[in-house]
């Protein structure tokens, strides 16, 4: 949102940032609250340009953007609606589909977030989508699936940390304490705290 005021003090515009004709207007109210322009120059402006919708992808996109940031904040059930329009827009996007899962996931619907997952392009069926999956497996009480999973989301993941941790509560289900404790650990090595001990704690060559 962004509000022009006019160096007297007075409002010249409230607009919201949601099209393509928004850096216009901004340009043109600009100009008029800088009195390089009148009222009739302005109403000129603001009418000759066409006004170009944006598409069902940039829509989605700005769902996305949102639910982002509330998830950064705590605020799962606003995600939620947010990720939920999205998918109404763009009801293929593998990136969508993944993240409204993993939100389902979180908030405890099993149920719709395995069906989400179930209609993610085989192409776009990455690590991500196997910790989802290992998790699910999880919460089915289907043990030796979710460690199949799990793994090769391990192996695949860049930033494995999740998975190590998921990876961990199967050993442990299945009493491997020490195996357990392995991706504990590798967990919370692979987390950015965890990092950031590593580097600290590393000795150059020659000191003590």
């Amino acid at each position: 949102t962004t509000v022009i005021i006019a160096p007297d003090g007075t409002q010249v515009a409230h607009l919201a940032g949601s099209s393509k004709a928004y850096t216009t207007d901004v340009e043109s109210y600009l100009a008029f609250a800088a009195g390089k322009i009148d009222k009739d120059a302005l109403a000129q402006r603001l009418a000759s340009h066409q006004t170009i919708i944006d598409s069902p992808q940039q829509m989605a996109e700005r769902h996305m953007q949102i639910a982002r940031r509330m998830l950064s904040k705590g605020l799962d059930d606003q995600a939620k609606i947010e990720l939920a329009q999205a998918l109404k827009l763009q009801p293929k996007d593998p990136a969508i589909q993944i993240s409204l899962a993993e939100m389902l996931l979180n908030v405890g619907d099993e149920a719709a977030a395995n069906a989400l997952l179930a209609q993610v392009d085989a192409s776009a069926a990455g690590p991500r989508v196997k910790l989802l999956r290992g998790r699910l497996l999880i919460a089915a009480n289907k043990w030796d699936d979710a460690r199949a999973a799990l793994t090769s989301a391990v192996e695949l993941n860049p930033e494995p940390a999740e998975a190590f941790y998921y990876l961990g509560r199967v050993y442990q289900h299945d009493g491997d304490q020490a195996k357990a404790a392995d991706s504990y650990k590798k967990a919370f090595e692979h987390t950015p705290f965890g990092k950031n001990i590593g580097a600290d704690s590393a000795v150059a060559p020659g000191t003590k």
